[in-house]
């Protein structure tokens, strides 16, 4: 609150347009002091000028300020008496702006799609896949950060990075970058067809150099005998083996045997049951404890084993 001083003889022209290039407007910028005894540069004239107005408009956006409003406002900061308001009813303010280089965001969006894919043995391609529209920032000084993205993000064909763009520390806007990614990499491909049922091994499938980020981050390491499961579905040769192919074993299957734990305080105690279903680690299935008739809910912990829920 400013303190109170006569404003005695002192016009105030509002401006009927006003352009600002700070992140608050101030009354300085919206009027013209007409006053013989208020001249812009003199104190009166610096303390009434200096009344915050508010955020100033994003660049390409205004905002529009009444006369009632402004003198609303400046009656708050007990500087309204005196003071005698000319000019237009309501000003229209916009924030000084420049068109940005867009080339600068797609260069930060490649960098870091690069960063999250590259491993020192692929190679990584990344290309704008639309057009950017045109980027109206205040002046000052510009900071663009990504926000994060995870590896499973990052591989596909076409992926989105959005852009957080500051200016003069500042938060302005965000901006979605579309870009193409390429990753060329090893992965197991069929040597000849193979059918549904059958466990791949070595001897059927062969290394090859492809864009594996087409595949939509479902590749399979190119690790033929590290490979477990059995295939879905028929693949022709030629075709990349990828995770939509591959039926991994269950941790536990309908039927098994399995070790069946209860905690009882800082006790574990272990016992036996039959699973009633398939499942998978942190799948719930019913299990039957040996010696029980009914069944009770599990949750599989781990290849043969499971824990029973809320003991």
């Amino acid at each position: 609150m400013f303190a109170t001083s006569a404003m005695a003889g002192v016009v105030a022209s509002l401006k009927s347009e006003a352009m600002v290039n700070a992140p608050r407007v101030k009354l300085a910028d919206i009027i013209q002091i007409e006053a013989d005894n208020a001249k812009p540069g003199d104190a009166m004239s610096k303390t009434l000028g200096s009344i915050d107005l508010g955020n100033a408009p994003l660049p390409g956006y205004s905002v529009r300020y009444s006369r009632k409003e402004i003198d609303r406002i400046v009656r708050a900061n007990g500087q309204a008496q005196g003071i005698e308001w000319r000019g237009a009813d309501a000003v229209k303010v916009e924030r000084l702006a420049k068109f940005f280089d867009n080339a600068q965001l797609l260069a930060v969006a490649e960098s870091y799609v690069k960063e999250i894919l590259s491993t020192g043995q692929n190679q990584v391609e990344v290309e704008l896949a639309e057009r950017l529209p045109e980027l109206l920032l205040a002046e000052g000084k510009i900071d663009i950060k990504p926000r994060p993205l995870t590896m499973a993000d990052a591989m596909h064909s076409k992926v989105a990075v959005w852009l957080d763009i500051t200016v003069g520390g500042v938060f302005s806007r965000s901006v979605r970058v579309p870009v193409k990614v390429k990753v060329f990499d090893k992965a197991l491909v069929a040597k000849r067809d193979l059918t549904k049922g059958v466990t791949p091994t070595c001897e059927d499938l062969l290394v090859q150099e492809l864009d594996v980020a087409s595949l939509d981050g479902t590749n399979v390491p190119a690790d033929c005998a590290a490979l477990k499961g059995n295939l879905k579905r028929n693949i022709q040769a030629g075709m990349a083996l990828t995770r939509s192919y591959i039926q991994v074993p269950m941790a536990i299957s309908h039927g098994d045997t399995i070790n069946l734990l209860l905690s009882a305080g800082a006790l574990i105690l272990e016992s036996r049951g039959i699973a009633m279903a398939d499942g998978e680690i942190g799948q719930r299935i019913q299990v039957k404890p040996t010696a029980a008739t009914d069944t009770i809910a599990a949750v599989v912990v781990a290849p043969g084993v499971a824990k029973i829920i809320g003991k």
